[in-house]
């Protein structure tokens, strides 16, 4: 359960929930000709779900494409809470008793402005004294226009989401508000909502060793080992192997920022647009907007450009699926080892390379099921962290194999 857990964490937060963007001008489809929403939007709450549907019908269409709208309820965080506990598959990895990781209520600290409320009103007991079952009757299970915008009647684009503002949001002050909003819950922070042992889950200091990967995974490891958190979060000693394993499959913001995309002045939500939850390589405008670069650099049409990203994905899916081979070889022999009791310096090596590469995969495969449709958030990182992943399965296979 708990290697599921990890893998689970924040998983489920859909892509483009920001505002206005290049990429996001067919997410004004039922918008009047100001601009504004041709139905009033409520606030909050699965009544906003509603309106959305028919102010923005078009937009309401694509999401409804990607499953997270059922015929009883709107939004993944409703739809979630009524999962059975059997195994799932998903990605190529096998959950056992996933769905116990919606037991508390912190998983809403994304998925509803709710929780803001929740917060407010229970105050830190809204981590892990209540579990979310208890009070799913009295959940939104969608954001509000007020998640990213400063209300209904005033959309100006700003951050809202509680936890996002104590842990995240003082590191990222002054960068491009159209990246943050999409920000507030594709980050790092979600590893740390279930944590367990701790009197204040906003005193966390997610990035105290830094915003690159090495950095996080040094921060994820100290605090699985100060709190001995036995929930999962933000990490735990795995039992099978022996070796500390922690990750998060949704840091997105942080391998964005420092991109070249980035440095470009590129946000979120020039590719993914604003309320669009579709591919951005099935979105024309968003491949005309990729143009406006690449055909310097010999790509000339909105079709070339798709091929290009998708042969580059593919490529990156083959590595990740190699080193995924090698990881799972390596913990198999870990596997044995612990079981039979066997110590060492060797076998001490090889676990803690073991873990690196399960941060490095995570990372980079991301929740997707298809691998490899990451990379365009930072290649470069992406690329690199994948070879990682390669060169330390392979260099504790052989440590394990030469320890035999």
């Amino acid at each position: 359960m708990k290697r599921g857990i990890l893998f689970a964490v924040v998983f489920a937060c859909v892509l483009g929930i920001a505002g206005c963007g290049v990429a996001g001008t067919n997410a004004e489809a039922g918008a009047g000709a100001d601009g504004k929403p041709s139905a009033d939007l409520p606030a909050t709450g699965d009544d906003a779900m509603t309106a959305w549907k028919a102010a923005y019908p078009e937009v309401f269409a694509e999401y409804e494409q990607e499953n997270w709208v059922t015929s009883e309820d709107y939004g993944h965080t409703r739809n979630w809470s009524h999962s059975n506990t059997e195994a799932t598959e998903y990605g190529g990895r096998a959950y056992s008793g996933l769905y116990d990781y919606m037991d508390w209520s912190a998983c809403i600290a994304c998925k509803s402005t709710y929780f803001n409320d929740l917060y407010n009103e229970y105050g830190d007991a809204a981590f892990t004294e209540m579990k979310e079952t208890d009070i799913w009757k009295d959940v939104p299970s969608w954001w509000g226009c007020d998640t990213c915008h400063t209300s209904v009647d005033d959309l100006t684009l700003r951050t809202n989401m509680v936890y996002y503002e104590n842990l995240v949001a003082p590191q990222w002050e002054g960068e491009d508000i159209n990246t943050l909003v999409c920000g507030q819950c594709h980050n790092f922070s979600g590893v740390f909502y279930g944590t367990e042992g701790v009197d204040d889950h906003m005193a966390f200091d997610i990035y105290r060793n830094g915003t690159d990967p090495d950095g996080l995974y040094k921060t994820l490891v100290e605090y699985t080992l100060e709190t001995g958190s036995e929930s999962g979060f933000p990490g735990f000693i795995d039992p099978v192997t022996g070796a500390i394993l922690v990750g998060n499959d949704q840091i997105d913001l942080e391998s964005f920022m420092g991109s070249n995309h980035q440095k470009l002045g590129m946000t979120c939500v020039d590719c993914h647009g604003a309320h669009y939850n579709g591919s951005p390589l099935e979105n024309e405008e968003t491949l005309e907007y990729c143009l406006t670069c690449h055909e310097s650099r010999g790509i000339e049409s909105t079709a070339a450009m798709r091929d290009m990203v998708q042969a580059g994905e593919a490529e990156l899916k083959e590595a990740l699926v190699s080193a995924r081979a090698t990881h799972t070889e390596l913990g198999e022999l870990l596997a044995v080892a612990t079981e039979a009791g066997q110590e060492g310096a060797a076998i001490d090596e090889a676990r803690e390379k073991y873990s690196k590469a399960y941060f490095d995969l995570m990372y980079v495969e991301g929740y997707n099921i298809d691998f490899g449709k990451k990379l365009s958030h930072n290649p470069a990182v992406m690329r690199e962290l994948t070879a990682e992943a390669q060169t330390l399965s392979d260099e504790s296979v052989q440590l394990m194999t030469a320890a035999a």
